[in-house]
């Protein structure tokens, strides 16, 4: 059984959902330590485990003689309402028949009217099990049974006292004693002292004798009565469990004929209006953007090679220019050349150059011109395509995504308030 994950929510000074990792790195490194000062939870995730997999059995430090329903109402936070809850998950791998399977063990309890209901699910690899979930505390005792569990589940503290060899001789031999039934040697030795003293009795004086024998009256007539009360009492609970059995097969029955869903009706009304109005509001927004920029989403391609023109013809006029701006340039160089000097194959050289980067720059500017955009059209333009439409893309593709889940919300609250019965319909009696 190797342990790889224990989670807590809400759950002694554990407060919100806290996840531990367990699953040791590697072979090599195989022991996970936790510590921290007193008070800090160590013992508490000891606790934690011991419930999760034990339930009502779990042998809890802090326990002590608490009924299970306080003990569960006591586990939650106390900065947390107990209507909210508490829950723990574990999750550990276990080998058999060569072969290893992963167990997901979830439990959760929640105040419900006055006393906390429990909640238990078991994922057996990856799945839930229904079957396992219901005998679960039959099937966990074949791992570690809850009578050995002290010796698998232990901090820093019982590891003292095992190392103590005073103490640690008592700890395993209670443990053993328990796993074996052994204890009933205790109860020998104390059925020994009764017969001890009985005996003791016998060998009293007469008046002695006679006042025992008198209690010892007392006590049969007492013990009597008992029988009688353990008899009623039998009886009364037979009556409980007849009655208890006719109440489980009532709210069978309630239950498949949807009566849990009856008693939901409300909620799910409500539910499905706020539904209905989220959905209208996003309706209403898509709206809105389709009597505005939307429709150009469609356009997309055309704006983009709209865009595309724009800036072609805006960089032959730039190009256009500068070759104008060169043209002159150019002139005066070849001036100033002459004025210094040149001799006539370098003018000629200098200026065969000067006309060709002039004519590759010329090339640059031959483009169909035929938008001629106004600068100010030109910012329209690019903003439109550039923010306006992308940030309108993102919105419709939002609505229409929250759109989807909702109208598959609605239809699965539909289905549901479908299969409501009528309020007058029949139901079973008592």
């Amino acid at each position: 059984m190797v342990l790889d994950e224990i989670v807590l929510h809400n759950f002694g000074i554990y407060r919100g959902r806290q996840t531990l990792k367990l699953t040791p790195p590697s072979p090599e490194k195989s022991i996970i330590l936790i510590g921290g000062l007193n008070g800090g939870g160590k013992t508490t995730l000891l606790d934690a485990l011991q419930l999760v997999l034990y339930g009502k059995f779990a042998r809890c430090s802090n326990r002590g003689s608490l009924a299970y329903d306080e003990f569960l109402r006591r586990c939650v936070h106390r900065a947390v309402s107990p209507y909210e809850g508490a829950a723990l998950e574990v999750q550990f791998r276990y080998l058999r028949d060569g072969k290893e399977h992963t167990y997901r063990v979830h439990r959760s309890w929640a105040l419900s009217g006055t006393s906390m209901r429990e909640r238990l699910e078991v994922l057996y690899d990856g799945l839930f099990d229904r079957a396992l979930t219901e005998t679960w505390q039959e099937h966990i005792e074949t791992f570690i049974p809850v009578r050995l569990s002290q010796l698998f589940f232990f901090d820093g503290e019982k590891i003292e006292a095992l190392a103590d060899v005073e103490h640690a001789a008592q700890l395993l031999t209670t443990a053993i004693h328990a796993l074996l039934g052994l204890d009933l040697v205790e109860q020998l030795d104390a059925d020994l002292l009764v017969l001890e003293r009985r005996k003791r009795t016998e060998m009293k004086g007469i008046s002695e004798r006679q006042e025992i024998d008198h209690v010892s009256a007392e006590i049969a007539q007492l013990d009597h009565q008992r029988e009688n009360l353990i008899t009623q009492r039998a009886a009364l609970q037979n009556e409980v469990d007849r009655r208890r059995k006719r109440l489980h097969e009532i709210d069978t029955r309630f239950q498949l004929e949807g009566g849990a869903l009856l008693e939901q009706r409300e909620r799910l009304e409500q539910e499905r209006a706020t539904l209905s109005q989220r959905l209208h509001a996003i309706e209403e927004e898509l709206r809105q953007l389709a009597a505005g920029p939307a429709p150009l989403l469609l356009l997309s391609d055309l704006l983009e090679t709209v865009v595309e023109q724009d800036r072609r013809e805006e960089a032959a006029k730039q190009a256009q220019v500068l070759t104008n701006m060169l043209a002159e340039r150019d002139a005066r160089l070849l001036e100033e050349a002459r004025i210094h000097g040149a001799q006539p194959p370098l003018l000629e050289t200098l200026m065969v150059f000067l006309v060709t980067d002039r004519q590759q720059r010329m090339v640059e500017a031959e483009v169909d011109k035929y938008l001629n955009l106004h600068p100010e059209a030109r910012d329209l333009l690019r903003t439109l395509y550039e923010h306006t439409l992308k940030e309108v893309g993102a919105r419709v593709s939002l609505a229409l995504e929250a759109s989807e889940k909702l109208r598959s919300h609605l239809a699965d609250l539909d289905r549901q308030l479908a299969s409501i019965p009528d309020r007058e319909g029949p139901w079973p009696h008592s």
